[in-house]
């Protein structure tokens, strides 16, 4: 999603460059993305992230985000409000195909080996840090992994005829490109990532925690009082029974 609002054009009475810094775009493409992919998150738990990644970034200590807070509304009205403009920019429609599941299915059917498909998953999502999965449509972006895998690894395909890849609705120029982008990115160095470091003390706990300890049930009553209150409850089934049938007589007379 944050691929596509960067590759977008805007329309002449928009402006030509969104009004918010790229992180807080980021962060609410990540809140629109958990939605569209039904593991939804809670606009705290993104802004408590964004908070601590602007501050490492920032080259501060992480503090503790009140939530009730000035500069934690302000975050949150901004998450809102950038995810409002990406999904007017997207005319509301916030599904992303991606390819892996199309390469495992074309891999299936190509009889490569695991090894091979392994390499061809790694490649699709190294894929994700270029402009492919916006200019190639999914099944052309899975071609042209599980073809710079198999020529890695030595791998065969099917030859004779049309190329295997048109039997999935793919074109020759986009997995040529496809399998070109990839074997050029695997040229370039690692991306380096920022450690944000062990949470502050008094921060909010993770989302997955275990469950807390169950509680013991309590002491177990007499016999006799158990007896006598199934007792009591029958009777007053009874009388609900009884009440009903002469409801419903009188109402037939």
């Amino acid at each position: 999603m944050l691929q596509r609002q960067g590759a977008r054009r805007p329309a002449p009475s928009e402006p030509h460059s969104h009004p918010s810094p790229p992180q807080r775009v980021a962060a609410a493409a990540l809140f629109l993305a958990c939605k569209a992919e039904e593991v939804p998150r809670r606009a705290r738990e993104v802004i408590y992230v964004l908070h601590r990644a602007e501050c490492r970034r920032g080259g501060q200590a992480p503090s503790l985000l009140d939530p009730f807070g000035a500069r934690y509304d302000a975050l949150k009205a901004e998450l809102v409000r950038c995810e409002r403009h990406l999904l007017r920019a997207f005319g509301f429609v916030a599904h992303v195909e991606p390819p892996h599941g199309l390469l495992l299915h074309f891999a299936h059917l190509l009889e490569l080996a695991a090894g091979v498909r392994q390499a061809a998953w790694g490649a699709a999502s190294d894929a994700l840090r270029t402009t492919l999965p916006v200019r190639v449509p999914a099944e052309a972006l899975a071609c042209g992994a599980i073809l710079w895998a198999c020529r890695a690894h030595g791998a065969a395909l099917p030859e004779g005829g049309a190329p295997w890849w048109t039997l999935f609705g793919a074109s020759t120029r986009q997995v040529a490109e496809v399998a070109a982008v990839i074997a050029t990115l695997h040229t370039l160095p690692r991306p380096s990532y920022i450690p944000l470091g062990p949470p502050p003390p008094g921060a909010t706990p993770p989302r997955h925690q275990p469950p807390p300890p169950r509680r013991s049930p309590p002491p177990s009553q007499p016999a006799a009082r158990r007896r006598s209150r199934s007792r009591s409850r029958e009777r007053g089934r009874e009388g609900g029974r009884e009440r009903r049938r002469s409801r419903s007589r009188d109402e037939r007379r």
